[in-house]
Formats: C-alpha cells, structure tokens, sequence
C-alpha cells in the first residue's frame, strides 16, 4: 500500500493523531485569538486542519534530485538549506511590491494533498490582502504521476499565452474540477488551456515543443534544493528580510511563522 492509499484511509477511519494535531493547535490559536481579527483565526485555523490532513501522510512522495544553489538562506530545525530569489519572474497571486511575505509552495498538479491545500492557500491570499503574496513552483513528481509533467508544462504554456491570469486561470481549473473524465489527458488539458483564455492551436504547439522541460528541471532542483521531499511543500519568505523558514506541510508551524513575520 502507498503513502497515497494509507493517508486515505486515515482519513476514512477518522485517524486520532490528525485530529489530536489540529485541535492542539487550534487550542494554540484561540488562547492568542484576541490579538488576531477573526477572519484571520478563523483561516488559520482552516490551515492547521487541512494540512493537518496532508501532514498525516509521513514523509510524503519522496523524489531524488540533483542539488542546486540557491539565492535564500533556509532554516530548517538547525539545517541550512537554499532557495531561488522570490521574483516578478515567479508565478505570484498577490502584489509583490506591496507584500511583507511570500508563501512560497512546491506543488504537482496531479497530487490530491495539492487539490485540498489550494483553496485553502487562495483563501489565505485573499484574508491578508496585500500583506502576503502566494508563489507557485512546480515539483512534478513522475514517479507516481506520470502526467503532472505535462500538465506543469501545460500551465507554463498558458502563462505565455495567457500572461499570468491565464497560469492560474490554467491551475485553478485544474484543482477545482469536478467532472467525471480524466482532466489529464491531452484533450483535458487543452479544455483548461481553452477556459484560461488561451488559444487551443498555440496551445498545442506550445505543448509539442517542450519549451519549458527545462524550466520544469530547474524547479526541481531548486525544490531539492530547499528541502522539499514531498507535495505540497510550503516555504515562507521574509521578503523585508531575506528570511526563509522551510515548514513543509507542518501545521504546528505554518500559522506562527505567518504571524511572527507580519508583526
């Protein structure tokens, strides 16, 4: 059974260790509640729990990579690891010349634990307003999705195509679908081409060229780089700073690193 099968079934059977986790943590929240407005310890809260549900799955998807250097020192429970300057380059959902911090997520489009932390990041994005920008990198993992290249590629597409209304345009309709065929297939892909405004024939030849592989590659290493083992992956960036505390998908940390650099 994989790590994918046994997360599920934790789920299902309602597992004690995810539940004890969010409830701590809630607990931590409340008793700190009257320094936050509430639409920001209600989400908060909302994160704790769904990456609590992520973070019940062990270590993940692990996927060996070739090391890189990197710009950003990264702290990691007393390890030092680097990671790509946060940029305009980056595909951001927020205002970096307005934003303190940068929620900065490796992700594969075809992971569930990805589907169930998007909207959740979205909402983040939208309660702190211009305080927080949310930077997407991709880290397909082809061993156990062999389509999440592709659709990477496919997204990188849409950015050329569609600037980068279309690349999230391209990934929200990704992670929100709900129909009952395969959305990764090639006609699949080009439907959310299609729905992000983007041109199906430059789409396609955008996809034959393979352009972007190589960009892929350099996410990938930039995501070894920074400590990433599994999706999602979340770093957050002082962008005031320069400081970077590498979280994963831990929830005792996520809400306490966003809090302390916003103060």
């Amino acid at each position: 059974m994989n790590n994918e099968e046994n997360t599920q079934n934790n789920i299902n059977n309602g597992s004690e260790p995810v539940i004890e986790v969010a409830q701590d943590e809630i607990k931590k929240i409340s008793t700190e509640s009257k320094k936050l407005s509430m639409p920001v310890a209600i989400l908060l809260a909302g994160i704790i729990i769904a990456l609590a549900v992520v973070v019940s799955s062990g270590n993940g998807n692990s996927f060996k990579l070739k090391n890189n250097n990197g710009k950003i020192n990264v702290s990691d429970i007393g390890d030092t690891r680097e990671m790509e300057q946060v940029t305009k380059n980056d595909h951001i959902k927020g205002d970096l010349n307005k934003a303190k911090i940068a929620v900065v997520e490796f992700s594969d489009l075809q992971c569930p634990y990805c589907r169930q932390i998007h909207p959740v990041l979205t909402k983040m994005v939208e309660t702190y307003g211009t305080d927080v920008a949310w930077v997407y990198r991709h880290f397909p993992l082809e061993s156990i999705h062999p389509r999440a290249r592709i659709s990477a590629h496919g997204s990188e597409c849409a950015a050329e195509l569609a600037g980068n209304d279309g690349f999230w345009k391209f990934i929200d309709g990704i992670f929100t679908y709900a129909g009952t065929t395969d959305p990764f297939t090639d006609e699949g892909l080009n439907t959310f081409a299609v729905n992000a405004g983007v041109n199906v024939d430059a789409f396609k030849a955008c996809q034959t060229s393979g352009k972007y592989n190589d960009k892929i590659d350099d996410y990938l290493d930039d995501a070894s780089s920074s400590g990433a083992q599994g999706t999602p992956d979340i770093t957050v960036v002082n962008l005031k700073t320069g400081e970077a505390v590498h979280i994963g998908a831990d929830p005792s940390i996520l809400a306490s690193v966003i809090e302390k650099m916003l103060k």
